[in-house]
C-alpha cells in the first residue's frame, strides 16, 4: 500500500517509513495593492484640470472686478438701458428748452439770463434783467423729467461708472426735480441750492473720475473728464465773481454745455462699445 501522503511503497515490515516530503504549496497570484491615492483617468483628469483653472481664472476676475456670463450680460443690459435714459433726458431738456424759447411773449437774452429764468412764473425784473416766460409751467415740468431720468440712468450704471460719477448723476437729477419744484422767484434760497447740486456735483463727479477712475470702464477718456469738469468748475466760479468777469447767462450755458457733452460722451460710448467691453466693476 502507498504509504500516506509521501507515494512511495513500503517493501518489507522492517522497512522504515518513508520520508515525508513537504507540500508544494500553491503560489497565488500576489494581491495588487491599491494605491493610496488612485489616477483618474485622463479625462476626468483633464476636466477637473480644466475646472480647476477656469476657477483659478473666475477667481482672479473678481478680484479684478472682471464679471463674465450671465453676470456680465445682465450688467452690460442694464448699462444700455442706463446710457439710453441719458441720451432721453438729455433730448427732453433740449426740447423743454426750445419750446419754451419759441413761445411768444418769452423774454430770454442768452449772455444775460439764467436758464431757470424760464421757470419763473411772474413776468418782473429781478436782478438787473427782465423775466417773462408764458411757459414757464411746462419748462419746471420738463425739468423735473429730466432729474427722474437721470436719476434712473445713474442707478443703473453704478457698476460701470461707480460710485462717484454715477452717483453724482443720480444727485444731479435730483437737483434738476428740486429746480422744477422750486423755480427761481419766491424760493430763491432753495432753488439756489439745488442749482448747485444739479451743477457744481456732477461736475465734481466727472473730475474725480477722471483724476481716480472707480472701475475699468472710467480708465478710457479720462482726459475728456478732467478736461469738460475743469470748464464747468471754473466757469462757475468765475461767473459768481461780483465784478462780472463773465455774464452769468453765458457762464451757466458753458456750465450746461459742458456736462451735458460729457453725459453724451460716456453714454455714447457705453452703448457703442458696451458690448465688446469685459471690465466691469462689481
Amino acid at each position: 500500500m502507498p504509504c500516506g501522503g509521501c507515494g512511495c511503497a513500503s517493501r518489507g515490515p522492517a522497512r522504515a517509513p518513508c520520508e515525508q516530503r513537504p507540500r508544494a504549496r500553491r503560489l497565488r497570484p500576489a494581491a495588487r495593492r491599491r494605491p493610496a491615492h488612485p489616477a483618474s483617468p485622463p479625462r476626468r483628469t483633464r476636466a477637473r484640470g480644466e475646472r480647476g483653472s477656469a476657477g483659478s481664472r473666475a477667481a482672479e476676475g473678481r478680484g479684478r472686478g472682471v464679471v463674465r456670463g450671465p453676470a456680465a450680460t445682465a450688467a452690460g443690459t442694464r448699462a444700455r438701458c442706463g446710457a439710453l435714459l441719458v441720451l432721453a433726458a438729455v433730448l427732453l431738456f433740449a426740447v423743454t428748452v426750445v419750446v419754451s424759447l419759441s413761445t411768444a411773449g418769452t423774454a430770454y437774452v442768452w449772455y444775460d439770463n439764467m436758464i431757470s429764468d424760464l421757470g419763473d412764473g411772474a413776468c418782473r425784473v429781478r436782478g438787473g434783467r427782465w423775466i417773462c416766460s408764458p411757459r414757464h409751467v411746462l419748462f419746471n415740468t420738463g425739468v423735473s423729467l429730466t432729474g427722474v431720468l437721470l436719476m434712473a440712468a445713474g442707478a443703473c450704471l453704478m457698476r460701470w461708472w461707480g460710485r462717484a460719477l454715477a452717483g453724482s448723476v443720480v444727485v444731479m437729477g435730483a437737483g434738476l426735480v428740486a429746480t422744477g419744484v422750486f423755480p427761481a422767484g419766491n424760493t430763491a434760497g432753495l432753488h439756489l441750492a439745488a442749482v448747485v447740486l444739479a451743477l457744481v456735483v456732477p461736475a465734481t463727479g466727472f473730475l474725480v473720475s477722471g483724476i481716480r477712475p472707480g472701475t475699468p470702464w472710467l480708465r478710457r477718456r479720462r482726459a475728456t473728464r478732467v478736461v469738460l469738469a475743469s470748464v464747468a468748475l471754473v466757469f462757475a466760479a468765475v461767473s459768481r465773481l461780483p465784478d462780472g468777469v463773465v455774464p452769468r447767462g453765458a457762464g451757466e450755458l458753458v456750465i450746461v454745455g459742458a456736462l451735458l457733452l460729457a453725459l453724451l460722451v460716456e453714454a455714447g460710448c457705453v452703448l457703442t462699445r458696451g458690448s465688446r467691453a469685459v471690465d466691469v466693476s462689481r
